[in-house]
């Protein structure tokens, strides 16, 4: 997911290198230890103390420096916007043949989420969902499926869509058409609908934030650039969308994309010549996956 989304460059694979890690040392580990609060940063509490008395244990001790460090800069990555799709694959000794469709989205919008939150649970959310009835349950050809529009988690970045069927390798050239499909052409259901609404607002109305989880729900909330908790928008809005509410989305931020395809499977079962109508074919190594080098020993001193 993460090669399909950000490239050879990810999140994922944002990690040290064998020969860095191997090159530590105990002093440099434990630098980090002994800066942590020499670095700027917060401190949140949850607890019965008086915010007064908590601040005078801070003052107390929790030593800081006269000048503080500066916060490292952050690794930013980026979501392609897939102008040419490609179809990455990886060889896995495995009966199943495992699909995944990936495209970035629009920039993150706070006012879109109670229609994400409806469309997410009416097309892909769970075994009453739309993908799930259509691709397992009426045609058989998958042992599971799903699909999301995911929203990112802060204000400046993108959202994503995806969409995931696990199917026999024998089925492949019928299950991924039939998803794709379904994905481009909604399909329509005032009983869905009605199904996914009250499933969201029972997950909301049973949901409960609590100790020290507050605090972290703020810090989301503050990423989002909100005042309040998402949920309430989403609670009073979502009684009174309509099936019209949920194609419009559909239209405007799913329909009519691009996707990277990844492919998971055994390198004698996949159907290459049916992966090729989707894009240029690339085998994947598990060094550019994973993003180190593979080790046959480490001897350790």
């Amino acid at each position: 997911m993460n090669y399909g989304l950000y490239g050879a460059q990810s999140p994922f694979t944002n990690v040290v290198s064998n020969t860095d890690l191997m090159n530590l040392n105990s002093e440099e580990l434990l630098d980090l230890t002994r800066n942590f609060t020499k670095t700027t940063h917060k401190v949140m509490y949850y607890g019965p103390v008086e915010s007064k008395k908590l601040v005078a244990i801070l003052n107390t001790n929790h030593k800081l420096p006269e000048t503080m460090l500066p916060l490292p800069e952050p690794k930013e990555f980026a979501k392609q916007e897939v102008d040419k799709p490609k179809v990455f694959w990886a060889d896995y000794d495995m009966v199943q043949e495992e699909i995944l469709f990936l495209t970035r989205g629009e920039e993150f919008d706070v006012n879109l989420m109670p229609e994400t939150e409806l469309y997410n649970e009416y097309f892909g959310g769970n075994m009453g969902s739309i993908v799930f009835q259509e691709i397992r349950e009426a045609q058989g050809l998958a042992y599971s499926v799903w699909a999301n529009y995911s929203t990112a988690d802060e204000v400046g970045k993108n959202n994503h869509f995806f969409a995931y069927v696990g199917t026999q390798a024998d089925k492949q050239n019928q299950a991924v058409p039939a998803l794709l499909n379904i994905i481009e052409d909604l399909p329509e259901s005032e009983t869905g609908l009605a199904t996914a609404k009250k499933s969201i607002m029972s997950q909301i109305e049973s949901e409960r934030i609590t100790r020290w989880s507050k605090l972290f729900n703020y810090e989301s909330a503050r990423d989002m650039e909100l005042d309040h908790d998402i949920r309430k928008d989403i609670y009073e809005k979502i009684p009174t969308m309509t099936m019209e509410d949920v194609v419009a989305f559909q239209k405007q931020y799913v329909k009519g994309k691009k996707y990277n395809m990844m492919v998971l499977g055994d390198k004698d079962k996949i159907d290459f010549k049916g992966l090729q109508q989707y894009g240029e074919v690339k085998q994947l190594t598990l060094e550019e996956l994973f993003g180190y080098d593979k080790v046959e020993k480490i001897n350790i001193q």
